[in-house]
């Protein structure tokens, strides 16, 4: 994330994650335990979604740090 980031706005950023990250703590268990009261199953299916769902934007970071440490490589 610092390499994307522009130094300014990176504690801001940070932040922002991290409150997101402490409100999934305390979320989560909720929202599960609706689920489950509904369904068992359908705990265990948006689970697996949601992991599928936030599989792709991980890919995608991770090709690009890829790419830029070929492009650094390359130019040194």
């Amino acid at each position: 994330m610092a390499k994307i980031l522009e130094s300014r706005f990176r504690a801001t950023i940070y932040s922002g994650m991290m409150a997101v990250w402490n409100m999934m703590f305390i979320l989560g268990p909720v929202v599960g335990s609706i689920l489950y009261s509904s369904s068992p199953k359908l705990t265990f299916f948006v689970a697996s979604t949601l992991l599928l769902v936030t599989f792709i934007p991980i890919k995608k970071i991770s090709i690009y740090f890829h790419n830029l440490v070929q492009a650094e490589k390359i130019t040194h």
